[in-house]
């Protein structure tokens, strides 16, 4: 499993010659507590896998807000499988706790993140 940020810190900056620029600084991403291998457990003891859509087989990929204190907001599907997938898979990030979110200049911003929930 890998994970897409799409953070990015842009401010403008005045160059020598006066013409304005936006710069854009990419930060680490957001954290899920305890890293990668504790987001694929909790992913994997959560997500419970309804006998309706035993067929289906793929990965649903799920966007959402990590916010400035951490917590977890619109949830939306990037790419989808079946509406009951989608659902399940964002009803299963919904229940992640907190995020340890991006820092920039040592002060918290928000950010969006994508989650790839798998079906196999």
């Amino acid at each position: 499993m890998s994970l897409f940020t799409v953070t990015a810190y842009c401010q403008q900056k005045d160059s020598i010659d006066s013409n304005e620029k936006l710069v854009c600084y990419f930060e680490p991403q957001p954290k899920f507590p305890g890293g990668l291998t504790s987001l694929k457990n909790f992913i994997k003891q959560n997500l419970e896998r309804p006998r309706a859509i035993a067929e289906y087989e793929g990965t649903v990929y799920v966007e959402f807000v990590v916010n400035e204190d951490g917590s977890l907001t619109d949830f939306k599907i990037i790419r989808g499988l079946c509406n009951i997938c989608d659902s399940n898979a964002i009803e299963t990030l919904k229940k992640m706790p907190k995020w340890i979110p991006t820092r920039v200049d040592n002060k918290a911003i928000k950010s969006k993140m994508v989650v790839p929930v798998n079906y196999r």
